[in-house]
């Protein structure tokens, strides 16, 4: 038997403590967390994305280039515009969706997984359709910055496919990391 100090109380020596109280996991509060930060970060992004798309000839070097090679330049550049409205709204309609799954992670609520996951699908298979239905514009527009500047032209010749990973490769890592952290059944059995 084992010695018993005489500084605790007689319940105290009896049940040792949170022997009864399983401890949640805090992977889904600490994603509902991140989810609401990248939301916002998401969002802010595609609006100023929106927002410099109506500057962008303005943008553009001024006294750098003549009106005419701007204007050439930004007839390419306007292709792709239809595209970036599209864009940010469905990535605004994504971000207020992982906005809304972090909230109910946060609340260890079931729903906010399930939103969480098709969030994450959804995020990834929009990176490809994405960047599938633009690659052949964006090749345009780097082509219209060769004619720009000429002394471009290595790097911009390579820069599409970089560019095209760069894009899909990062924005794809966390959509994935929290499809898979979130769906492990020690996660799931602690959301209601």
């Amino acid at each position: 038997m084992t010695e018993q100090s005489p500084y605790s109380s007689p319940q105290a020596q009896q049940h040792p403590p949170f022997a009864t109280q399983q401890l949640r996991s805090s992977v889904p509060k600490v994603f509902g967390i991140i989810h609401i930060i990248y939301a916002v970060i998401g969002i802010a992004i595609s609006l100023v994305g929106l927002v410099s798309l109506f500057f962008a000839d303005k943008m553009m070097g001024a006294g750098l280039y003549g009106e005419q090679q701007i204007a050439e330049y930004m007839s390419v550049v306007n292709k792709i515009a239809p595209y970036t409205y599209l864009d940010t709204a469905v990535r605004i309609a994504l971000g207020i969706m992982l906005f809304i799954s972090g909230i109910k992670l946060i609340k260890y609520q079931y729903s906010g997984l399930k939103l969480s996951n098709f969030w994450s699908i959804s995020r990834v298979l929009w990176l490809i359709i994405f960047t599938a239905l633009t690659y052949s514009i964006t090749k345009e527009i780097q082509q219209a910055a060769v004619k720009l500047n000429p002394e471009t032209a290595a790097i911009q010749s390579s820069i599409g496919t970089v560019t095209m990973l760069f894009t899909i490769v990062p924005f794809c890592i966390y959509p994935i990391l929290s499809y898979i952290l979130l769906n492990r059944a020690s996660v799931k059995k602690d959301l209601n």
